[in-house]
């Protein structure tokens, strides 16, 4: 099995792979060792690049926050903004780790999850933004009844 993934590889990216070395790797180790070796680093891997995408989804979500909200002429400051979208992302990760989940053990499939997963984000940013402005909004009015 691994040997016909790695043979899938080979022609898909056109890598040489020496599979020699690896037939002795497989039949010299154990199914346990063999998982803790591929297993880890591959786990780690893929924790690393859901951490830099999801801080690259932040970093994209903070730079159109800043821009509604200097549309709307609400002074925010990018770092406030930067944790609003870290606020937004929220709620789509733990949606995206739960079907992650149900999808590894089922066939159970939403077709553009990843759409919904931006969209989410994107409107939870909007709407905070849109929220600050009524308060300003209602501050100034309260303020001027107040003369």
């Amino acid at each position: 099995k691994i040997i016909k993934q790695i043979e899938e590889v080979k022609q898909t990216y056109g890598v040489e792979v020496d599979m020699g070395r690896i037939n002795v790797f497989i039949h010299d180790t154990s199914e346990l060792k063999m998982n803790v070796y591929l297993g880890i680093p591959l786990i780690i891997a893929l924790y690393l690049v859901f951490i830099v995408t999801t801080l690259l989804n932040m970093l994209l979500i903070t730079v159109l926050g800043y821009l509604i909200s200097r549309v709307m002429k609400i002074p925010l400051k990018f770092g406030a903004v930067f944790n609003m979208s870290a606020s937004a992302v929220t709620l789509p990760v733990i949606l995206n780790l739960i079907y992650t989940i149900v999808t590894q053990f089922s066939e159970f499939r939403i077709q553009h999850f990843d759409l919904m997963y931006d969209l989410i984000a994107n409107v939870y940013m909007i709407v905070a933004i849109m929220y600050i402005r009524a308060e300003i909004i209602k501050k100034n009015v309260e303020g001027e009844k107040a003369k």
